[in-house]
């Protein structure tokens, strides 16, 4: 790092990675200003499809990002899911109707028009530069991070910051740089992941075989576009292969379709990780995506976990640089979003023996449930962090859908990106007083019960509660306290309001807004 007579440019954070982890991180910290420099090695983005799962979570991340309107038209609602293996034949198929977070359970996308819309909507935020063709080289923290990097002609160029986001994949050089070690194991086998054009015969294939069962687990999905995904694992010879050609394909494909020709769009082999990092921080240095969890794609809980640790981390980060709340609160992705991360691999473990019979397990069912695939998914809580525990803190709340001026809108439409209070009508809580406690750019709304009269406050949203589901979520409580990622900070009766300011103060919240 020496040898530099030219300063480093200053940032406010540096993100190493372009891939949707990276640019979801990006357009989250741009929405709150933070002067961001993205880096990207590759020069231009991934033209074909790799992850492929999408859920109601990471959906509910695109509202958050202001790409909803563009990119949930493109999903593939209930998509058709099987599997093959030893133990039977089993098809999962979750609905298109929305859940708790107000999406579907589970679809299919193509991640480059998700990394698309990204990068479109980056291009409305001034605050955040993306560079590509820029490999990162290393990084030092004196007098902060000053991170050394070389472009695509050789040139060595160095940029500084407080926060430098690694989002550099399995690979992630700086999680090397940090010793990093990854827990849990490597499998031996290999897998082969192919996208084709779909058909009538490959659709057909997985629940017409004559036989119920295979030697080699297999996996087949419905894309958009007209695409599908064929996962099978692959033998011993095969997986000695130095390239994946159409004989390895054709030959993999064989015992599901004989010699049925397929028109492959992609194909690659990889091995299978259940893995995470010790550590998801080291000072002012965050691991996040591949670089921080390694799983197999079930459920599509790669990139998802991957989006959730965007979601936990860039309000904190900005908030901090805001002044509004001290560097300490930081701790709390590591303790948040690692608990999570370890029950999130151990659960995709489970499933994956479970579907591929190397448990002996047989499906219970040919159909396979919702809750049998939210196994692999364990739900949106925290046991401990950046919230109170006693009051029903640390959990996702939900997205309803609710009425305002007869106009019905899924909840978070009305919420902004801030801390946001959701008090019943009967609550005797100024909205001064939240905005005093928690920063000028909360949103405060009254929840208005199916014929239940209010008194409208100014400054207020009056919300109608058509379903009363949000009723039944605020449950006994006179108001709830949600965190900016739509997790429960907590729900209180008003006589606890005061516990409220004993919590935050524990963090020293002071006054600020979202730029």
């Amino acid at each position: 790092m020496n040898g530099f007579d030219t300063p480093p440019t200053q940032y406010e954070a540096i993100i190493i990675g372009a891939g949707p982890v990276g640019l979801f991180t990006a357009v989250l910290l741009g929405q709150y200003g933070v002067h961001t420099l993205v880096v990207e090695r590759r020069q231009q983005m991934y033209t074909y499809p790799r992850a492929i799962g999408i859920d109601d979570e990471t959906m509910r991340a695109m509202q958050t990002t202001g790409i909803a309107e563009t990119q949930l038209p493109q999903l593939r609602y209930s998509p058709t899911i099987e599997y093959l293996s030893p133990v039977g034949y089993s098809r999962f198929q979750p609905p298109d109707t929305p859940g708790p977070f107000g999406h579907p359970f589970l679809a299919t996308f193509l991640q480059p028009r998700l990394e698309a819309g990204l990068r479109a909507r980056l291009a409305d935020l001034p605050s955040v530069e993306l560079r590509e063709g820029i490999e990162f080289v290393d990084f030092d923290e004196a007098g902060g991070i000053v991170t050394l990097m070389r472009d695509a002609d050789g040139q060595d160029l160095r940029a500084s910051a407080r926060f430098l986001l690694a989002c550099d994949g399995g690979r992630s050089r700086v999680r090397q740089q940090l010793g990093v070690e990854l827990l849990g194991d490597t499998q031996e086998e290999k897998w082969l992941v192919v996208d084709v054009r779909d058909d009538d015969i490959l659709a057909a294939a997985m629940g017409s075989l004559h036989q119920d069962t295979a030697d080699q687990p297999m996996v087949s999905i419905s894309l958009p576009e007209g695409l599908r995904r064929i996962e099978c694992r692959l033998s011993a010879a095969a997986a000695r292969a130095e390239t994946v050609g159409p004989k390895l394909i054709q030959d993999a494909l064989r015992p599901l379709i004989a010699d049925h020709p397929v028109d492959v769009v992609r194909a690659a082999v990889y091995e299978r990780y259940f893995r995470h990092a010790e550590q998801l921080r080291d000072g002012n240095v965050f691991l996040l995506g591949d670089a921080a969890h390694l799983v197999p794609p079930y459920g599509g809980q790669g990139l998802c976990s991957g989006v959730r640790d965007a979601i936990n981390l860039s309000w904190k980060i900005a908030f901090v640089l805001q002044g509004r709340l001290p560097a300490d609160i930081l701790h709390s992705y590591d303790i948040e979003r690692g608990g999570h991360l370890a029950r999130t691999v151990a659960f995709v473990r489970h499933l994956a023996r479970r579907i591929e019979g190397d448990s002996g397990e047989a499906p219970d069912a040919r159909e396979l449930s919702v809750e049998d695939q939210r196994r692999a998914k364990p739900a949106p809580e925290y046991e401990l962090g950046f919230f109170d525990e006693k009051a029903c803190g640390g959990k996702m709340f939900p997205q309803p859908v609710v009425l305002y001026e007869g106009t019905a809108q899924p909840l978070d439409n009305f919420l902004g990106h801030g801390f946001a209070v959701l008090a019943r009508t009967h609550s005797r809580i100024s909205a001064i007083g939240w905005r005093a406690l928690l920063g000028a750019d909360t949103v405060v709304v009254q929840v208005r019960a199916h014929g239940e009269p209010s008194k409208r406050e100014p400054g207020v949203q009056v919300l109608d509660d058509p379903t009363g589901d949000l009723v039944r979520a605020i449950g006994d409580a006179d108001f709830v306290v949600l965190r900016p990622d739509r997790f429960v900070f907590a729900a209180y009766r008003d006589a606890m309001a005061p516990r409220i300011a004993e919590c935050l103060s524990a963090w020293q919240l002071s006054g600020g807004g979202v730029r």
